[in-house]
């Protein structure tokens, strides 16, 4: 798959295989994330550093605490390395178009616990 031409797209462009997954998994997907999982999936990380000015585009992509957010390669924390002791209290987002499972317009997430 190449990759979209423009970051903001990169929700847009893989909503087509998200509906796919959706319709077998029966979960709701957010932003780049499948519920049932999202503790663990937000155990990610940028694989460059990046400085607070070298920030993407002005405009809105996705919310913070999703990969989709930033304009560079990420990976994944290896969660061996930790217990997660969280619970999601809420999590909503707001398409910005009919493609519930593309852009995205704002969103958040309200957890309780830790991770040690």
């Amino acid at each position: 798959m190449r990759p979209p031409t423009r970051t903001s797209d990169k929700l847009v462009v893989i909503s087509a295989v998200a509906l796919l997954f959706q319709q077998k998994v029966n979960d709701d997907y957010l932003a780049g994330f499948w519920r049932q999982d999202i503790i663990p999936e937000v155990m990610w990380h940028t694989n460059i550093i990046m400085m607070p000015t070298e920030n993407h585009d002005d405009e809105y992509i996705a919310p913070s605490w999703s990969w989709a957010s930033v304009a560079s390669s990420i990976g994944f924390l290896d969660m061996d390395d930790f217990k997660a002791c969280s619970q999601i209290l809420d999590v909503q987002i707001t398409p910005s178009t009919m493609n519930r499972l593309g852009d995205v317009a704002n969103g958040y997430i309200r957890l309780y616990g830790s991770v040690t």
